[in-house]
């Protein structure tokens, strides 16, 4: 499934948000429940950007990917790409 949400920006990225953190995302894609987001977001805009547009809490998205690449917070998100969140995980 691929929603898509009005540009307000220039740069359209496609999203995909793992389902534990689905619940957590704000209020026009809260309903979200798997697939993929796709979202225009400004010139240059980070990975912390995204995060913040989507209004995820800090601290629940440990793992970011953009285009098969680990990201750290100030990566700056190309065009087109593909950004895949995930949460922490834990184990034993």
């Amino acid at each position: 499934m691929q929603v898509k949400v009005g540009c307000v920006g220039v740069r359209q990225v496609t999203v995909w948000v793992h389902p534990a953190l689905a619940r957590f995302l704000s209020g026009d894609y809260r309903t979200f429940s798997g697939g993929e987001i796709s979202i225009c977001l400004g010139e240059e805009a980070s990975v912390r950007e995204l995060l913040d547009f989507l209004e995820l809490p800090r601290g629940l998205a440990e793992l970011i990917v953009v285009n098969g690449e680990v990201a750290r917070a100030d990566t700056i998100i190309p065009a087109s790409a593909h950004v895949r969140i995930y949460p922490i995980f834990g184990g034993g």
